[in-house]
């Protein structure tokens, strides 16, 4: 009976380690994802319905010949109008956001975010540096882990503002989180393409947020329908409207 047992929870680990290798995700809410032939996202589009908005924001990535993100271009219509370049070393991961200055005449490093890795690749801190601002604006970021290996709590320390120092802490359901199947942030508006989104084994189900010289937290409670994979199909939350993903599974 305990041989029968243990080949049982074989396969089911097997199967869920599965799941995640033959699914991968198409699309979140107002993202399109679109795949080359080597299973690599190579542009995210903005979509209405189900058609890409043509003249709307949109990225385009580029890799290395070990597969990792090295080039980000953000575009508006056909526009480029900012990108991102990453660099690898063994317990870093540099990226630096360049964006067109008007006062300046071309392209400038407006922000350099530097992601300190574990042994596995997880999440130390992250130290960020915006340039846009007079004087620079420095803040940085420390990552704790539950046992499961989602990030349970974030610290932010604003140096330049204080008052926006923030402590966020997570908890989470037990399903599989889609954001593990890309391995990078792909979100249309966002500057981080390592973050706790992509770490994390699990769904995010509650989020408590407290600011620098507030006395209590701020909570956002997340709800998700589940489809036959495990993967989260829609989801609510008291902040906004329901967002739904798409998936792709052999």
């Amino acid at each position: 009976m305990r041989k029968l047992s243990f080949l049982l929870m074989c396969v089911i680990l097997f199967f869920c380690d599965s799941e995640e290798s033959i699914c991968r995700l198409s699309r979140y809410g107002v993202h399109g994802i679109f795949y080359d032939d080597q299973g690599r996202v190579y542009s995210v589009k903005f979509m209405n319905g189900d058609e890409v908005v043509n003249d709307g924001y949109h990225k385009e990535f580029e890799y290395d010949d070990d597969d990792r993100v090295i080039k980000v271009r953000e575009y508006s219509g056909n526009q480029l109008f900012q990108y991102f370049e990453v660099e690898y070393a063994e317990d870093q991961i540099i990226e630096r956001k360049f964006t067109y200055s008007e006062s300046e005449g071309g392209t400038i490093n407006s922000n350099t975010f530097t992601f300190n890795l574990d042994k596995n690749g997880k999440i130390l801190s992250i130290d960020r540096i915006d340039y846009s601002r007079n004087p620079d604006v420095t803040s940085h970021e420390m990552y704790e882990y539950n046992d499961q290996g989602n990030v349970k709590k974030i610290t932010l320390i604003e140096d330049t503002d204080p008052v926006w120092s923030l402590v966020s802490e997570f908890e989470f359901d037990k399903k599989l989180n889609p954001f593990r199947l890309v391995k990078f942030d792909f979100r249309l508006g966002s500057d981080d393409l390592i973050s706790d989104k992509i770490q994390n084994k699990n769904n995010i189900t509650r989020v408590s947020l407290l600011y620098a010289g507030d006395d209590q937290p701020h909570f956002v409670d997340i709800k998700y329908v589940y489809n036959d994979r495990g993967y989260p199909a829609d989801f609510a939350n008291n902040t906004t409207d329901t967002k739904t993903y798409a998936y792709e599974c052999n």
